[in-house]
């Protein structure tokens, strides 16, 4: 997996500004960064790269949300669970190929 930059989508998506309410800014950057039109040809996910500027900031953002602040915990599951089984797949692959 290549390492990312500030230039790639999901430095520049997460640095976006913040909506009113902590999932309205959850659900449009991880819509704009993994959703359904985020995926290749063979169902893989565009925009994964290594490094803080990239899953970094993603781990980052997501370490500072207060769970229990009335966030909608089974829709944000849907997203994380699509990015943990890309990230699982190209841990696999990368395993493979070393």
């Amino acid at each position: 997996m290549p390492n990312g930059s500030v230039k790639d989508k999901i430095y520049v998506v997460m640095h976006i500004q913040e909506g009113d309410m902590l999932f309205e800014t959850f659900n449009k950057r991880f819509d704009m960064l993994f959703g359904q039109d985020c995926h290749n040809s063979d169902g893989r996910l565009h925009h994964i790269y290594q490094g803080k500027n990239d899953m970094g900031v993603i781990c980052a953002y997501l370490n500072k949300i207060d769970w229990n602040c009335n966030f909608p915990l089974d829709l944000a599951k849907i997203k994380l669970l699509r990015l943990k089984t890309e990230l699982t797949h190209l841990r696999y692959v990368f395993t493979i190929y070393q």
